[in-house]
């Protein structure tokens, strides 16, 4: 009987970020759907961080420790069951290496030993990052694959492309989650990058369904609410759609100006928690990318509000209306100063869906063939 490929995948597993964690559940699904082992090295960032934490930070590092520090704070307790839902949820539904990694030298000086070695998606090639020695795989000699590995920015600064250049040579096969992204690696790297799916898009919501264990979460009808910034105008438009649909304003946690009071706050929500309550919600209100993408992938009305401003140039926002585009439903992105129709609007769901299957298979189709050496 012949052995299966065992692929060693990087990214941020260890994170408690909705979309971080939903992304590495869905790529390892795909990737052992297709016939492969896989199994994410556990590299944890924060580990390696707290190690070589004596580095003097920045008076932006530092408020932002401190906000960080005062929020963990006054949600202790809530904080704690979101962090023991996600381990309960990450136990059920990824795979990991035994070997921890805390350090980039431990990783260095005794690697794991895969068949294929994949790093994506998120930002794992953000040119900013001092980790790009370990999402760039420079510890793998061969075989390396890049899916949906994203740069987090516009455009690769100058001072940074050496140091790109010098980190993420040496793949067989490289994808970007981002257009710009695409662009500015093909530069850089003087080589094709193709253009693939989040893998949160890979697989469809009957098998999301499948995946979240939860109950329902809200027995009423509710518009649901998740935002990561903290602009007042989307959460008045929320308020608006809600109150003339006679729907219940249901709030994700995710920007601390929400903990203080907007509808209904849904403490202790882990991935499971959050899976739900995108595929029940009568219409949904983000700011998030990955918000968009699963209010799309559950077919859901939805409004995708600009994070922090209408000249917004960032690679967050270029993700979002990417997609948008990719799909045909750019009207969905809402700036400050738009003049929206409140009324639950229609989506044609069924063009859509077929739109998003091509994407799918396409993205499908770049993993195999990476996967199998075909690329």
């Amino acid at each position: 009987m012949k052995m299966k490929k065992r692929v060693g995948m990087t990214s941020f597993h260890e994170s408690t970020s909705f979309g971080g964690t939903l992304q590495c559940v869905a790529l390892q699904h795909v990737i052992k759907g297709m016939g492969y082992e896989a199994e994410f090295i556990d590299f944890r960032r924060n580990e390696c961080i707290a190690l070589h934490s004596n580095k003097k930070n920045t008076i932006k590092q530092n408020m932002i420790a401190f906000s960080q520090a005062l929020d963990n704070a006054l949600h202790k307790q809530d904080k704690i069951i979101v962090r023991d839902l996600f381990n309960e949820f990450k136990a059920k539904t990824i795979s990991i290496g035994t070997t921890l990694y805390s350090d980039i030298d431990a990783l260095y000086g005794k690697p794991p030993i895969y068949d294929v070695y994949l790093t994506g998606s998120d930002q794992v090639w953000n040119p900013y990052s001092s980790f790009l020695k370990v999402y760039g795989l420079g510890f793998a000699e061969t075989n390396k694959i890049a899916y949906a590995a994203s740069i987090g920015v516009s455009e690769i600064p100058d001072s940074k492309k050496q140091y790109m250049t010098d980190n993420i040579s040496g793949f067989e096969a490289i994808s970007c989650r981002e257009i710009e992204g695409c662009n500015a690696l093909e530069q850089l790297l003087n080589r094709p990058v193709i253009n693939v799916l989040d893998p949160t898009l890979l697989i469809d919501k009957q098998e999301w369904s499948k995946i979240s264990t939860a109950g329902s979460v809200v027995k009423e009808k509710y518009l649901l609410c998740f935002f990561l910034g903290s602009l007042s105008y989307s959460r008045q438009i929320a308020k608006k759609i809600a109150r003339e649909h006679n729907l219940r304003i249901v709030m994700i946690p995710g920007s601390p100006k929400d903990m203080l009071r907007f509808g209904y706050l849904v403490k202790g929500c882990g991935p499971s928690e959050f899976l739900n309550l995108f595929m029940n919600a009568d219409f949904i209100c983000t700011d998030s990318f990955h918000g968009t993408a699963f209010s799309i992938n559950m077919n859901k009305p939805f409004y995708s509000f600009c994070r922090r401003g209408y000249n917004e140039r960032t690679s967050y926002i270029s993700r979002i209306v990417d997609l948008l585009q990719l799909l045909g439903i750019e009207d969905r992105l809402v700036y400050p100063d738009s003049n929206i129709d409140n009324n639950i609007l229609p989506i044609d769901y069924e063009s859509i869906n077929k739109a998003l299957d091509e994407e799918r298979k396409k993205s499908r189709d770049f993993l195999r063939r990476a996967l199998d050496g075909e690329s």
